[in-house]
């Protein structure tokens, strides 16, 4: 980003505030969201589970700073530091999970449901309580930044097996073992990040 920023003879600064004012803007537009108890297709008396993979290359930093303050241990809170794509499917997130890596599986309780943004950003209305199959869509709730999980249990080894999408519409089988982190959702952390923006120069 910071290159092409040279390239257009923008300064890096003035890069990195815009860069800041569009997380701003996201930010704000997701906390405008309905609550999940305010839509009306979705079945009030269940829990809500996303799913999140990850791979070596592109979570090392993030894990690396998790581990190095016991935020990857059973019982443990994380609040998420940046946007985070999740999925209602988890056939779809395996596809984004590293073999021998690593994949959240986030629950929303009922108790805390009337808390929870609806943040759904894929193409089509789905009711996230219901059973999926693999769809052209990926699917996708953007968690905001600040969302409060408790670590509730970690599996080794887990195996999957999924359907990933060929270029001539058929399906592969793949199989894949990896570590599962399962988390619960607590809440949402305040971020005053309009402060923030307004001390920048």
């Amino acid at each position: 980003y910071l290159e092409e920023a040279t390239n257009s003879d923008i300064e890096h600064e003035d890069a990195i505030i815009s860069q800041l004012r569009n997380i701003v803007y996201l930010y704000n537009e997701l906390n405008k969201f309905p609550l999940s108890t305010q839509i009306e297709n979705l079945e009030q008396d269940k829990c809500i589970i996303l799913y999140r993979g990850f791979r070596n290359n592109t979570a090392k930093s993030m894990f690396n700073r998790f581990h190095s303050e016991n935020r990857l241990i059973l019982g443990s809170y994380t609040t998420i530091p940046m946007f985070m794509s999740t999925s209602m499917i988890e056939e779809t997130s395996l596809r984004f999970t590293g073999e021998n890596y690593i994949m959240w599986k986030i629950i929303v309780p009922v108790n805390k449901r009337e808390i929870f943004r609806y943040t759904n950003i894929s193409n089509v209305d789905y009711d996230i309580t219901g059973d999926f199959d693999l769809q052209n869509s990926e699917a996708e709730i953007l968690l905001n930044i600040g969302t409060i999980l408790k670590c509730i249990g970690i599996k080794d080894n887990i195996e999957r097996s999924y359907r990933n999408p060929n270029a001539d519409g058929t399906y592969s089988l793949r199989t894949i073992k990896f570590k599962l982190y399962v988390y619960e959702f607590i809440g949402y952390e305040k971020v005053d990040i309009e402060d923030y923006l307004k001390n920048l120069h």
